[in-house]
């Protein structure tokens, strides 16, 4: 359910409450469903900056998820941000930042520890997702997911945070920064890296 939605120059803000991904009494893979309501109590946030840091191909989508008190989970798993996209999108790329050199990723499906980048053959249209805060701490080998759905004629890549904790995750905010990279494959390649950049840089 969506409570708020600002939009400012490049700048667009919501803030949702979130659906279960099923309704009471819904199955899924034989699985009937756990919650009692349709509607939860995580509240999510978002900022989505068009142009981020000056950056033309850049899109900042910052996210932040709430668990609410209450709530008990020793594990937490954030898709902070994905996208679906056409299956012309068909070379998968994983971006190797330190040595900014691309390299050809699997079908998976799955994560692995390098952002990843789709895009068709040519290489003249592509998208892919770099974030500032990855790796999620135990989980250096994962955060950055793609999938080819061949029957929908879909592939998807993903950014994913996990959060882990002995007795409970803390419960409130959750916050992951986040950028997509639209353009030409170089135009993504060059972007992802001039942000790495400005964010390493006196590290």
């Amino acid at each position: 359910m969506l409570h708020a939605l600002t939009a400012k120059g490049n700048v667009l803000s919501t803030l949702s409450q979130m659906a279960f991904w099923l309704r009471p009494g819904e199955k899924s893979g034989g699985q009937l469903a756990k919650n009692k309501t349709a509607l939860s109590n995580h509240v999510l946030k978002k900022t989505v900056t068009i142009g981020a840091h000056g950056l033309p191909h850049a899109i900042g989508y910052h996210v932040t998820f709430t668990i609410p008190h209450g709530e008990r989970h020793r594990y937490a798993q954030f898709e902070a941000v994905t996208g679906y996209m056409p299956a012309a999108f068909s070379k998968f790329h994983a971006y190797d930042l330190k040595a900014q050199k691309l390299m050809p990723l699997t079908d998976g499906p799955g994560e692995q520890r390098h952002p990843t980048i789709l895009s068709t053959p040519d290489a003249k249209h592509a998208m892919g997702v770099w974030s500032p805060a990855q790796p999620s701490k135990g989980f250096e080998q994962a955060g950055y997911g793609r999938w080819r759905f061949k029957q929908e004629k879909v592939v998807k890549w993903n950014c994913v945070f996990r959060v882990t904790h002995p007795r409970a995750v803390r419960t409130g905010e959750h916050k992951f920064p986040c950028y997509v990279m639209v353009g030409s494959l170089q135009n993504v390649t060059t972007t992802m890296s001039e942000l790495h950049r400005r964010f390493t840089k006196g590290r």
